[in-house]
């Protein structure tokens, strides 16, 4: 991305973005002025002034600066380069320094995988995604990442996670299991349709991802707004 795709835009809930023009993110932004803000206010519901909050796949911030407020903590976890250093740039520029801890790495299961990160096209930064092997990849988008599981930060409490991470999802829970099962958060988190265009190229499926959540003591609901491949898990009491 050069600076001349770079530009500064206003959300509807009066936040800054610096975003890339092109990008699918960004282009909402630009056009509509928000991205998921239906969701997001949908996820307030299970927040209080103090949550503690994990924005794993955060590409810009747009939903780790709304979810920053009073007293909250967000930890943001975001491994491609350009989207990490918007999501810094938009934490600085919106005052939530103290509200926001940024992660450049991805999280996964286990970090000693010899995986890579595929950057299917740049009109979508959030798509980035993680592969284990590059046969019917593209070299030219390929990039190197840190890799790290949820566990290694030894969080004391967790809140809420939202997690989109382009079908690496069940391997980021794996990851945190430990972190998981201590706090039992509400999860909201992304999953594609089987009839999705995305679904060759998903090592996890719906089924083993929604299985093994389901194992953990959740209860898993469809979240209507939005799209259509968000779902939320609540812990069974």
């Amino acid at each position: 991305m050069t600076s001349s795709n770079r530009t500064i835009c206003k959300s509807l809930d009066n936040y800054s973005y610096l975003c890339y023009k092109g990008d699918t993110i960004s282009n909402s932004l630009l056009n509509y002025g928000y991205w998921e803000n239906n969701l997001i206010k949908y996820a307030e519901t299970y927040l209080n002034d103090n949550s503690i909050i994990l924005d794993i796949g955060a590409n810009i911030g747009t939903w780790s600066i709304p979810l920053a407020i009073k007293n909250r903590t967000v930890h943001s976890f975001e491994p491609y380069d350009s989207s990490f250093y918007s999501l810094c740039g938009n934490i600085f520029i919106n005052n939530k320094e103290q509200n926001i801890y940024p992660h450049h790495a991805a999280l996964i299961d286990d970090i000693n995988k010899k995986t890579t990160m595929y950057l299917p096209e740049k009109a979508n930064m959030g798509g980035c995604k993680l592969i284990e092997t590059m046969d019917d990849y593209n070299n030219t988008n390929l990039h190197r990442y840190k890799l790290l599981t949820l566990d290694s930060f030894k969080l004391e409490k967790v809140d809420f996670i939202k997690l989109d991470v382009e079908g690496q999802e069940l391997n980021v829970i794996k990851g945190g299991i430990e972190t998981i099962m201590k706090n039992k958060p509400v999860i909201f988190f992304e999953c594609w349709d089987i009839n999705s265009h995305h679904w060759d190229k998903i090592p996890n499926t719906r089924y083993e991802l929604m299985d093994y959540v389901k194992s953990l003591g959740y209860t898993i609901n469809k979240v209507n707004i939005d799209g259509n491949d968000n779902y939320e898990a609540i812990p069974i009491c």
